[in-house]
């Protein structure tokens, strides 16, 4: 009895392993190598692929857009790393039917420099780029997380500024200044988008502005201090 048990968790570990390596392959796959023609800003940029233009969406970030502080910034950064310069091109499925592009037909992917530094991981290294949570869901994710929260702690970038404003949501609200915060639900306390504390598991409630915030009970963070 004890053996037929031992042999049944040995299936299902082994079936849970192969699953894991079908979906690692499907994640990151037909990797190939373009000359980079446009830069439209930090995250979007426009590689040479069969004889024509792919849009290109940099995997797992977000970068300031033209209208926002730094946007610029982030620009010219892609556009010195890659620009008019031939990269590594590694599409990443979104999700388990294997689909590598998002609702504009854009191609999501890591972008490799000659030098094999990734494009993506260097602009959240530089602090020009926020790791986007809710699509950034593959294991090297929580590696760019850590990074961001050492760009925020040396002030690198964006996080120079008093509460940044993360790109979708400044697209959201078309372009609107009003700061977002986020409140810890447990704590009754709200945090600036700078603040390591930004996205705890109970930072949940969204405030647009911070009179919205106190007006709501919530109390500042004594650390970001929003």
């Amino acid at each position: 009895m004890r053996a037929a048990k031992h042999k049944r968790v040995q299936e299902l570990t082994l079936r849970f392993l192969l699953a894991m390596v079908v979906f690692s392959s499907a994640a990151s796959c037909c990797a190939w190598e373009g000359k980079v023609t446009g830069v439209t800003d930090g995250s979007y940029i426009t590689v040479m692929h069969d004889g024509k233009g792919e849009r290109i969406s940099l995997y797992g970030i977000d970068c300031p857009g033209a209208r926002q502080d730094f946007g610029q910034k982030g620009k010219e950064l892609t556009s010195a790393m890659v620009l008019r310069k031939v990269v590594e091109v590694e599409p990443v499925a979104i999700d388990r039917k294997g689909r590598t592009k998002d609702h504009y037909g854009r191609t999501l992917a890591l972008v490799y420099t000659e030098g094999r530094k990734c494009l993506n991981e260097e602009l959240v290294r530089s602090g020009f780029a926020w790791v986007y949570n809710q699509s950034c869901t593959t294991p090297r994710c929580k590696e760019w997380k850590e990074l961001e929260r050492r760009a925020k702690k040396q002030s690198l970038g964006l996080w120079s500024t008093p509460n940044p404003i993360p790109p979708w949501e400044f697209r959201h609200s078309k372009g609107a200044l009003t700061p977002i915060y986020q409140g810890d639900i447990v704590k009754h306390i709200f945090h600036s988008s700078n603040c390591e504390e930004f996205d705890c598991s109970s930072c949940i409630a969204v405030f647009k502005g911070k009179e919205q915030a106190l007006k709501a009970g919530y109390k500042p963070c004594g650390v970001c201090n929003p």
